[in-house]
């Protein structure tokens, strides 16, 4: 990727070409396949990572090797900020590739200094955490007070705002997640999760194409949450 378009993809992010080829400067173009897994609990948490193209999976392993999903990261998200705090004793979650991805990495002493010493940079990263808390707040709603058809639904439907692609028959999900997956996300059993989604099947809710989920009646699934 030349230097010219790296720029304009972090201008497009951060809105300010002064500060896009500052970062740009900085960056590293990598390039990762499929199930490629980019880091693990533990790896030195020493850069931070934007996505140019593609998604990858963030999941958090317990000591008991339980598997928590936590989020979906597609293009112009970035990921690895852990190493924004003053002290780690490394990264705390898996990061999986799920589509192939181009990713821009920058150091974390060089992202540090520009998060500290640049406005627009500074800017960015409180307006991002306000809305991740926001975010988590609303999942936390969902995984605390609701039933599983409810918590299902949700994702469903934010999955739709993220990686829906409009087509002839609804709302594709451009995502091939196993069930497994997204009972983690949603704090239930894949068993569950198989179930209900025969359930919204059966309804008309939802369909498949292949191995991705396509949302027929968008509004019979909102009027669940």
């Amino acid at each position: 990727m030349k230097k010219n378009s790296t720029t304009s993809f972090f201008e497009k992010i951060f809105n300010n070409r002064e500060t896009a080829e500052k970062l740009a400067s900085k960056a590293t173009i990598r390039r990762y396949l499929t199930e490629d897994v980019i880091y693990i609990p533990g790896d030195p948490a020493d850069e931070i990572y934007f996505i140019i193209k593609g998604i990858i999976s963030l999941l958090r392993v317990t000591p008991n090797g339980r598997g928590i999903f936590l989020d979906f990261v597609e293009e112009n998200r970035f990921f690895g900020d852990e190493i924004l705090l003053d002290r780690t004793t490394g990264r705390m979650e898996l990061a999986e590739v799920k589509k192939e991805v181009q990713l821009a990495a920058i150091s974390a002493s060089d992202f540090r200094e520009m998060a500290f010493n640049d406005t627009v940079v500074a800017r960015y990263l409180i307006e991002y955490t306000a809305n991740q808390t926001r975010n988590l707040t609303d999942r936390l709603e969902i995984l605390l007070h609701r039933e599983v058809r409810v918590r299902l639904a949700a994702l469903l439907l934010d999955l739709a705002k993220t990686h829906g692609v409009r087509t002839k028959n609804g709302i594709l999900l451009n995502l091939n997640i196993p069930h497994h997956e997204l009972a983690r996300f949603i704090g239930a059993t894949r068993e569950t999760v198989s179930a209900t989604i025969s359930s919204f099947k059966a309804s008309g809710a939802i369909t498949s194409d292949g191995r991705r989920l396509v949302i027929s009646d968008y509004d019979a699934l909102e009027c669940l949450v």
